[in-house]
């Protein structure tokens, strides 16, 4: 389990030369190249929307792949907020298996912070770290604690002077299972107006903002529209989003084979 971790990435390269990296799909290409459009990394320009792909299709690997490639490799900060700390495990060890991807950098400091035991606790998140991956409800709990010391003074946490710290920088945030977002406490989190609350997007002038689904649809009018809300670029907030069917036909998805289940009656004699 991956608590933190500071990986040498010349000592990575040399440990895995024999092990070829996972090529990508045609469908991760064109995700990569949606993404480059709607995320102008460099320009200091925010910007959000949701890659849409099924289960099944490799959401993990391919935000991963492009964020070793495009965000990473320019030194900017990722925070990942997932709502599980297995979904934590699972884009840990993607970081592992491509940040070998990433050019001009001889170090990466990954961190998983959430509840569980296997993982850091949030304070000890360090200015040093580059990879943040965190549960939604520890970053709420976090980013606005009301603690106080023993002198009745309000405490930074160190989720807020690593936000604070990177308030002038371009800074990338991804949340995956997205379209979770429109709940209160991680709108709030994300794109909270209050004073006393403000989100990361009021934090983080140069924001980009990632969300990565496989269900971006709502039929609940509120929920879509906080959905286009937090998320403003692409179609309807959507950046980029992969065909089920073309994915079926091309071999990468099963196609589900559904069967009748018969029940079976009871006789009494």
């Amino acid at each position: 389990k991956s608590m933190y971790k500071s990986i040498n990435l010349d000592a990575q390269r040399k440990l895995l030369v024999n092990s070829p990296l996972k090529t990508p799909f045609a469908h991760q290409t064109e995700a990569f190249a949606a993404l480059n459009k709607v995320f102008q990394i460099g320009k200091k320009k925010s910007a959000s929307g949701i890659l849409v792909l099924p289960t099944g299709a490799g959401k993990t690997f391919t935000a991963v792949r492009w964020l070793c490639n495009h965000v990473l490799s320019k030194n900017i900060k990722v925070l990942w907020l997932a709502p599980s700390y297995y979904l934590l495990d699972q884009a840990a060890a993607t970081f592992e298996d491509n940040i070998r991807e990433i050019p001009d950098r001889q170090t990466i400091n990954i961190r998983c912070v959430s509840s569980s035991k296997s993982h850091a606790k949030a304070s000890s998140i360090q200015l040093s770290d580059d990879v943040i991956l965190m549960t939604t409800q520890t970053a709420i709990i976090n980013l606005h604690s009301t603690a106080k010391d023993k002198y009745n003074q309000t405490i930074t946490t160190a989720l807020r002077k690593f936000i604070d710290d990177n308030q002038n920088s371009e800074f990338f945030v991804v949340v995956d299972e997205a379209h979770h977002t429109p709940a209160y406490g991680l709108r709030n989190l994300l794109i909270g107006e209050q004073e006393s609350a403000l989100g990361l997007r009021s934090l983080l002038p140069n924001l980009y903002l990632l969300g990565l689904t496989a269900t971006p649809t709502y039929s609940d009018k509120a929920k879509k529209g906080w959905l286009s809300k937090i998320f403003t670029d692409g179609k309807q907030g959507v950046i980029y989003q992969a065909d089920k069917e073309k994915l079926m036909m091309q071999g990468i998805l099963a196609r589900p084979n559904y069967t009748e289940k018969i029940g079976r009656a009871s006789c009494r004699e």
